[in-house]
């Protein structure tokens, strides 16, 4: 499913419903990279209660915490 997406929602969709049939109701999706000293080099999507207090974040937001 995955493979053929063709939007990032499809493969957000995907990742959700696999990990929360695990258990897992926080996800982030980032591109990362070895040639470059930051690891990160994009944070695609960042769903779920990272802070603990049912607060949405983005990206910036994730990084911090």
């Amino acid at each position: 499913m995955i493979i053929r997406a063709q939007t990032q929602g499809t493969i957000e969709d995907a990742i959700r419903s696999f990990g929360q049939k695990l258990g897992y109701d926080r996800f982030v999706l980032f591109a990362a990279s070895s040639a470059r000293e930051d690891i990160v080099d994009r944070i695609y999507w960042v769903e779920g209660d990272w802070v603990g207090d049912g607060t949405e974040i983005d990206a910036a937001s994730y990084v911090r915490c």
